[in-house]
C-alpha cells in the first residue's frame, strides 16, 4: 500500500485534550521512574532472559515483544512480566528448548501445539501458519494450545496487518474475572485484537474483555495507588478501589453482559475449540506450581482477494477522514495513542518504574 500522509508525529497527533485523555488511560504513578532508550531496555530484558539460560534467538524475540509493549504505554504487559517469566523458566514451567509444532493440519485451518514454549514462540509459528493459509485461500484460522503468556496480543495482529492482512487474535487466561451475575473468578481477562492494513501504521484494536488488565491492578498495588471504581469487587462481591482486595476478589467484565459475552467466546473459540485448557483449567502465570496452558486463536484474511489495493487504500482514508471530522479534532483511531507513545519512545525514551529496573538489574547479574 502507499499513501500521501506524512509520518505520524506525536506533536501533530496529540492536542492538549488528547494528552489528558492519554494520561487518564495510562496514568503516571507517583513512584520514581527512570528514562531509558528502547535499545537499552531491549538489552536489559535480553540479558535477564539469557541469565536464565534462555537461548539467544528466543531471548531476543521475548525481549522485543515486551519492550514494544513498554514503548506503546502498555506497561502492564511489558517489563513487569519478566520476573515471573524467569521464575517460571527456573521452575521448569516454561520449556525454553521446546519447539511448537502443527499437530493438526487442514487447508484453511491448523492446530498448533505450543509445547509449553514461550508464548511468543508459539505465536510466531501461528502467525506463519495463518499467513500461508490467508495467502492461499483468502482466509486462514489457526488455534494454539499449551502456550504461555503472550504479552500484548496487539503485537501479533499489528505484525500481520503490516503484511497487508486483516488479523483477528484472541487468547484465554487464568480465572480472574467473574461471569456476569457470577460471584467468583471463572473467566480470564481474555484479550482480543483486530488489525487492518493502513499506511504507514495499521489500525489496531487491542483490548481486554475485562474492565482492566490484571497486570494494571498488580502495578497499582505495588505503587500504592487505588484503582478506579468499576474495575473489580472484593471477595464479598462488593465494589472496591483497593487493588489488594481486587486481586483477592474478582475483576469485572468490560461493559457488563457485553464484555462477558465476548469473553465467553474468546475462551470457547480457543481453549475448547483446540482441545486445550479453558476457564479454571488455565493457570495463573505469576504462580510457580504448574504450566499455564494458555490457548489462543489467530484468524487472517487477505483483503485484496475482495478488492484491489488502490480501492482499499482510498476507502480507508475516506473512512478515517469522515470519522475524524465527526468531532472537534480529538477523535482518534483504535491504537493511535499507542502509535503516538511508540513514536515518542523512539525519540525520547521510555519512563520505567525504578523498582522494576532495580529488580531486573539484579536478575541479570
Amino acid at each position: 500500500m502507499s499513501g500521501s500522509r506524512s509520518p505520524l508525529t506525536v506533536d501533530a497527533l496529540l492536542s492538549t485534550e488528547e494528552r489528558a485523555s492519554e494520561k487518564s488511560r495510562h496514568p503516571e504513578p507517583d513512584a520514581p521512574r527512570k528514562i531509558f532508550s528502547m535499545e537499552d531496555l531491549f538489552c536489559l530484558a535480553e540479558g535477564v532472559l539469557r541469565s536464565a539460560k534462555v537461548p539467544g534467538g528466543t531471548a531476543k524475540r521475548v525481549a522485543d515483544v515486551l519492550v514494544d509493549a513498554e514503548a506503546r504505554g502498555i506497561a502492564s504487559h511489558g517489563l513487569v512480566r519478566l520476573p515471573s517469566y524467569v521464575r517460571r523458566v527456573r521452575a521448569g514451567l516454561i520449556d525454553i528448548a521446546a519447539e511448537p509444532s502443527v499437530s493438526r493440519r487442514g487447508e484453511g485451518c491448523a492446530l498448533v501445539d505450543g509445547s509449553n514454549a514461550f508464548g511468543v514462540v508459539a505465536a510466531d509459528l501461528a502467525c506463519l501458519e495463518v499467513e500461508k493459509r490467508a495467502r492461499s485461500y483468502g482466509v486462514g484460522w489457526v488455534t494454539a494450545v499449551r502456550s504461555n503468556h503472550l504479552s500484548s496480543i496487539g503485537y501479533f495482529a499489528r505484525a500481520l496487518a503490516k503484511k497487508e492482512l486483516i488479523a483477528f487474535m484472541w487468547s484465554n487466561a487464568a480465572p480472574s474475572v467473574a461471569a456476569y451475575n457470577g460471584t467468583k473468578p471463572i473467566l480470564g481477562t481474555n484479550p482480543l485484537s483486530i488489525g487492518a492494513p493502513r499506511d504507514p501504521n495499521p489500525i489496531v484494536l487491542d483490548m481486554s474483555t475485562s474492565a482492566a488488565a490484571r497486570g494494571r491492578i498488580r502495578r497499582a498495588m505495588a505503587e500504592g495507588r487505588p484503582i478506579p471504581t468499576g474495575w473489580a469487587v472484593d471477595r464479598n462481591g462488593e465494589s472496591t478501589l483497593d487493588p489488594a482486595a481486587a486481586l483477592e476478589g474478582a475483576l469485572l467484565p468490560l461493559g457488563g453482559a457485553k464484555g462477558y459475552g465476548l469473553s465467553v467466546f474468546v475462551d470457547l473459540l480457543s481453549g475448547v475449540l483446540g482441545g486445550g485448557a479453558s476457564l479454571d483449567q488455565v493457570y495463573e502465570t505469576t504462580e510457580n506450581t504448574r504450566p499455564a496452558d494458555i490457548a489462543f486463536t489467530l484468524v487472517a484474511a487477505d483483503p485484496f482477494q475482495l478488492t484491489d489495493r488502490e480501492q482499499y487504500a482510498a476507502g480507508v482514508e475516506s473512512f478515517v477522514s469522515r470519522l475524524k471530522s465527526s468531532g472537534d479534532g480529538s477523535v482518534l483511531l483504535p491504537g493511535e495513542l499507542e502509535d503516538a507513545a511508540y513514536a515518542r519512545a523512539q525519540s525520547d525514551g521510555i519512563a520505567v518504574a525504578a523498582d522494576i529496573i532495580h529488580q531486573l538489574e539484579g536478575m541479570s547479574l
